[in-house]
């Protein structure tokens, strides 16, 4: 068993997630990693309830056209194993006649909510400079101004949500590095799309990712913190369990995601999700 198995089996007795069939396909992607490859695992809490089964493969940046060819592989085995039709009309829109030499990381993943419609695959790619590919992520996003005004020319993270049983969605995320910050015009910017208590984590990090998930449904800013003990401390004594699950594990990037409704309302957060990206090759455990 290679070690990015062994890191799936740890998640899944730690936080005692099921093994279903998609579950079973996902890890049948992961039998055949190749150096630079990575997991994320992630753990979302409710304000009650607690989600584990939540899992990304992240492909060798050099190679990223092996990384689309796995993650329709993906696609075809979570399909035979589940016994449902993907809809990707909007994946196959956006990477038709695609260059993989413009992307900067493809990444494939699952949100397993056990059988039924609520399970759902995913699909994201980090774009380099490629405004024609940006500007159809934009459109098939539907994302208005409050989107374009926080757009890097350096690219952009964008992802597919496949529910095992529905239509396809598109999510984008503006990101804003700490080399951002401490560039003036930058940071006047950004201080003016966002309240104080955001820009002050924001400097706490390396980067930030602000999501739109759709219509109507408020900004995310994922969080990628020099210290997630810090961060973990936000959150009430479930987030921190979960920190306390992977501190001195090998971590090449941790990210804590809030809404930011919920961060405005002020700590203590019930409502995070904590991912952790382990790889086989980092041998130095972080905070």
């Amino acid at each position: 068993m290679n070690e990015l198995l062994e890191d799936l089996d740890h998640h899944v007795a730690r936080f005692g997630v099921p093994r279903t069939p998609a579950l079973a396909a996902f890890a049948g992607a992961l039998e055949a990693i190749e150096p630079g490859d990575g997991l994320e695992c992630s753990v979302k809490l409710g304000a009650e309830a607690i989600h584990a089964a939540r899992f990304n493969l992240w492909f060798d940046r050099r190679d990223p056209a092996r990384g689309l060819e796995r993650t329709r592989d993906l696609f075809r085995a979570i399909e035979a194993r589940c016994a449902v039709a993907l809809d990707t009309r909007l994946v196959d829109r956006f990477f038709e006649a695609i260059d993989p030499g413009r992307l900067h990381k493809v990444i494939v993943g699952i949100d397993d909510r056990g059988p039924g419609k609520a399970t759902r695959l995913k699909s994201w790619c980090i774009l380099g400079e490629y405004p024609e590919k940006v500007a159809l992520a934009l459109a098939l996003h539907g994302g208005g101004p409050e989107v374009r005004e926080l757009l890097s020319p350096r690219g952009l993270l964008l992802g597919f949500d496949l529910p095992l049983g529905g239509p396809s969605s598109v999510k984008l995320y503006p990101d804003f590095t700490a080399r951002d910050l401490a560039d003036p015009a930058i940071e006047r910017r950004v201080r003016a799309a966002f309240a104080p208590e955001v820009v002050a984590l924001m400097e706490q990090c390396w980067w930030t990712h602000v999501g739109f998930h759709g219509s109507g449904s408020g900004r995310v800013l994922h969080f990628h913190p020099r210290s997630m003990d810090d961060f973990a401390a936000l959150g009430d004594e479930r987030a921190r369990a979960v920190h306390d699950a992977y501190r001195g594990r090998r971590t090449v990037d941790r990210v804590l995601s809030v809404a930011e409704s919920d961060l405005l309302a002020g700590p203590p957060f019930r409502k995070v999700t904590l991912y952790y990206l382990l790889d086989r090759w980092t041998r130095v455990a972080r905070p």
